[in-house]
């Protein structure tokens, strides 16, 4: 799934803005954390969005290019969620892309989220569509 829109901030400061919002993700669960770079890794439960069940995981930075890209790996035992931020300049203003890619284990867990992902996909632009605002706002 992916969300874009076009954000009245400059690139750097919106990356920025994304590293440092990550960053307290990651030291909320880890407080020995300074900065994040490409390979750190967490290990925490996660919660799955249909049933809201608590499963373990961990979560790993696969990608990290200045004001270009950021990108998180979730292993849990359904599969991966990889989940990416595109930053794209254009003057003052930035193309912002969030992707999220569903990979599951088993021919069960992907008939699940095929039955749901339409109703998903609603949640999903709509939490995206606040998610942006924020980083907007917080940039400003």
């Amino acid at each position: 799934m992916k969300y874009r829109k076009i954000l009245s901030v400059k690139a750097d400061v919106l990356y920025k803005q994304i590293v440092d919002e990550e960053l307290a993700f990651f030291q909320f669960y880890d407080a020995s954390i300074q900065n994040l770079h490409q390979g750190l890794t967490i290990k925490r439960d996660f919660y799955t969005k249909l049933h809201h069940e608590a499963v373990p995981g961990k979560m790993k930075i696969t990608k990290m290019k200045e004001n270009a890209c950021f990108e998180t790996r979730i292993s849990y035992q359904a599969g991966t969620l990889v989940q990416t931020y595109y930053i794209e300049a254009s003057g003052d203003q930035t193309y912002l892309t969030y992707e999220e890619d569903n990979s599951f284990t088993s021919k069960r867990f992907l008939r699940n989220y095929q039955l749901t992902s339409l109703f998903y996909k609603l949640i999903f632009n709509h939490q995206a569509k606040k998610r942006f605002r924020y980083l907007e706002e917080a940039s400003s």
